[in-house]
């Protein structure tokens, strides 16, 4: 995992630090978010395959992006199954989440 949030930031504690120490996942720490030159190809040199960030300070409207992903996954002609593996098991497999019954 490649994080770039801060650690004063919830989510660059709770899913940038914390998740990674509590599941023995390897994560890359970066200091700034705002560095938007440096990051892609640190990410592609650290071997990352999770970018754990926000889409602030660049999301135009609060939301606007992650609604946007959404729109377009569901928009996408691909089986409920392969839907399902996008926004749920990949999820699950990330946080090392067993299904509930």
């Amino acid at each position: 995992m490649f994080n770039p949030l801060p650690t004063f930031h919830c989510f660059g504690l709770t899913g940038g630090v914390l998740l990674p120490i509590l599941t023995g996942m390897k994560a890359f720490q970066y200091p700034s978010p705002l560095h938007i030159k440096q990051i892609p190809p640190l990410v592609k040199d650290t071997g990352a395959n999770v970018l754990f960030a926000t889409d602030m300070p660049f999301d135009p409207a609060p939301g606007l992006y992650a609604r946007e992903t959404i729109r377009i996954i569901d928009g996408l002609d691909i089986t409920t199954d392969e839907r399902d593996r996008i926004y749920y098991r990949n999820a699950m497999k990330l946080l090392q989440l067993s299904p509930v019954a």
